[in-house]
């Protein structure tokens, strides 16, 4: 099996499931799923399976990066604000190390891993 990319992490893995977590925060907040939809930037069907654990729901996000999901559902108004949340979000799980849990999982690696931060 070849191992993927930091980058294939991040963008099939880790964007993902920080995408779920804030359709399901918003969702608890009574938002509707068009509106999700827009702020994610995905369509409707997409929210629906995030929703429906049919999209992301393997990947297990960490406790900090859920409570900034969260924080940024509480904040974020458009999809401008949603976008730069979830690029703010990501890049600090990436440099606090947050990801590299998934990529033990995905990659089948050992949790000393530091591929990823070895020629950085």
């Amino acid at each position: 099996m070849r191992l993927l990319h930091p980058q294939e992490l991040k963008s099939l893995y880790v964007l993902p499931a920080v995408r779920r977590a804030f359709a399901v925060a918003l969702k608890k907040k009574g938002i509707d799923q068009t509106r999700i939809a827009k702020l994610l930037g995905v369509t409707p069907a997409a929210v629906t399976n995030y929703l429906q654990s049919k999209r992301a729901s393997s990947t297990k996000l960490s406790a900090g990066v859920v409570k900034r999901v969260n924080a940024l559902a509480d904040s974020a108004t458009s999809f401008d604000d949603v976008r730069a949340g979830t690029h703010d979000i990501i890049l600090n799980a990436w440099e606090s190390k947050n990801v590299c849990g998934v990529c033990n999982t995905v990659n089948k690696t050992k949790s000393s891993c530091t591929t990823c931060f070895d020629n950085v």
